[in-house]
């Protein structure tokens, strides 16, 4: 892999993906979607109907499977949720002295290098030591966007822009910024965010107490803008949530000590995460006053792209990764249970939730018009899938939300009255066609092209970037 400091061959300009490769993508997608419905519903019905002509009934061993599966989740979702209260005490603040530090962003926006400007200047004017900033990304990016952003490195030289070669992943582009790094600390930045004041000051607060490295809160800043970011923004600080099982240090606002950071970093070649917390000995806590700020979806295509792809990286990570973080003390117990969850009884749960509808099919099939034979059992199933998540998710959410969503109320009523008509089964279905594409292994879809499923990129514009000049900034100690 090839990280250089702006300049010669760097990527030309973002473009669209050909029409005839959107055509593909959307064929493909259709296609999984329908073979996920005819393995989840199609067949079963076939098989029941067609046992039940021979005299062999199973439907009510199913149905109590069904029934089992629904309950065995709803308890599972509880308890996560119960663990997840439990927040941990910040420590004292350290001596008054803070180290040089180095803050790493990952694939700056494609549209917006003002953002970039914005976040290098708010960060710079609130710590109170030396601090570098990498840039480092492997997509194309908009040349207007690429041109600001070697501007800014090539007018401050604590400031530095890294790119991969085409094609490599992020986690690569993330390895070649750790190789240049030169902070005692790290922080880590997903593209988009903004962090909030003072965050490398508080980060150090923790990392001068003896914790290896310490999470960020990731919250959704872009609920108002649509019905789907506001359930995201919801779902988010619920237990549960899909994000939570890939969810990793270059995913959100996170703080690491360098050393220990390099010496743990792994990644994962199948779905390109990082998981530096599976070989730590400490537990890393979850500040919440560590602000990590995120957009959300704000189209239904948008959110189906996303969560299938999480679902996708989660259904391909090997339960050797899942034993050893059940067996690492660092992972806290509601973060247990979710990996238990999402990573192991999700996907055996998405496929017998969607038993319901073939069971309710084959009762009707089988009484007529004799309501009176299978209305209860089916009203009773389909009334028990429809609770089964939603009054756990949504109380935990709301407890776990801060002050400024709380007062958004209308989220939550949204949420509770919407998700369990639509969004649940929508969600399954979204696991579904993930595990169809990892089990016929289909290649993982890229950020490029998530992103232009969302929404096409927009131009940019050349901005000043307003650089300390170098007298009033000290190097960073090399040590020696």
């Amino acid at each position: 892999m090839a990280a250089v400091a702006t300049n010669d061959s760097a990527p030309s300009r973002v473009s669209k993906l050909p029409a005839r490769s959107r055509r593909r993508q959307r064929l493909s997608v259709t296609m999984h979607v329908a073979l996920t419905l005819v393995i989840g519903i199609v067949v079963p019905f076939a098989a029941y109907i067609a046992l039940g002509q021979a005299g062999v009934d199973i439907a009510s061993a199913m149905s109590a499977l069904v029934v089992i599966s629904l309950l065995v989740t709803a308890a599972l979702i509880w308890l996560a949720g119960f663990y997840s209260l439990r927040r941990p005490d910040a420590p004292t603040w350290p001596t008054p002295w803070y180290p040089p530090a180095t803050a790493i962003m990952l694939s700056p926006p494609h549209d917006d290098a003002d953002a970039v400007a914005h976040m290098v200047v708010r960060l710079r004017r609130d710590y109170a030591a030396p601090l570098q900033v990498i840039v480092t990304y492997s997509a194309p990016i908009a040349v207007n966007v690429q041109e600001a952003l070697e501007e800014m490195a090539r007018r401050d030289p604590m400031f530095l822009l890294l790119y991969a070669d085409r094609g490599r992943s992020k986690a690569e582009a993330l390895n070649a910024a750790l190789a240049r790094a030169e902070g005692e600390f790290i922080g880590i930045f997903n593209a988009c965010q903004l962090p909030d004041r003072r965050v490398f000051n508080r980060a150090w607060m923790w990392l001068s107490n003896g914790y290896d490295a310490v999470h960020g809160r990731p919250v959704v800043t872009n609920g108002d803008t649509s019905k789907v970011a506001s359930w995201d923004s919801i779902e988010s600080v619920a237990p549960g949530y899909a994000g939570h099982a890939t969810e990793s240090f270059d995913s959100t606002t996170s703080f690491w000590v360098a050393d220990v950071l390099k010496r743990t970093c792994r990644h994962d070649h199948e779905t390109e995460a990082f998981i530096p917390f599976l070989y730590l000995d400490r537990w890393v806590p979850v500040d919440p006053d560590l602000i990590a700020p995120r957009l959300a979806p704000t189209t239904l295509p948008g959110l189906f792209y996303q969560r299938v792809a999480w679902a996708e990286d989660t259904f391909r990570r090997s339960l050797k990764d899942l034993r050893r973080a059940l067996r690492n003390a660092a992972i806290p117990p509601h973060r247990r249970i979710e990996l238990v969850y999402l990573q192991l009884w999700r996907p055996i749960h998405t496929w017998l939730s969607m038993q319901i509808v073939p069971l309710v099919g084959y009762w009707f099939w089988r009484a007529g018009l004799h309501s009176r034979v299978w209305m209860v059992p089916a009203v009773g199933l389909l009334s028990l899938y429809v609770v089964h998540l939603v009054p756990a998710q949504t109380l935990f959410a709301y407890l776990s939300a801060d002050q400024e969503m709380r007062r958004r109320r209308r989220w939550f009523f949204s949420f509770s009255v919407r998700s369990p008509l639509f969004y649940v089964p929508f969600e399954t279905l979204m696991h579904g066609v993930a595990q169809m594409r990892a089990t016929l292994g289909e290649p993982r879809w890229t950020t490029r092209q998530r992103t232009e499923a969302r929404a096409p990129v927009a131009k940019a514009t050349h901005i000043p970037f307003p650089v300390p000049s170098d007298e009033s900034r000290p190097p960073i100690n090399r040590g020696g």
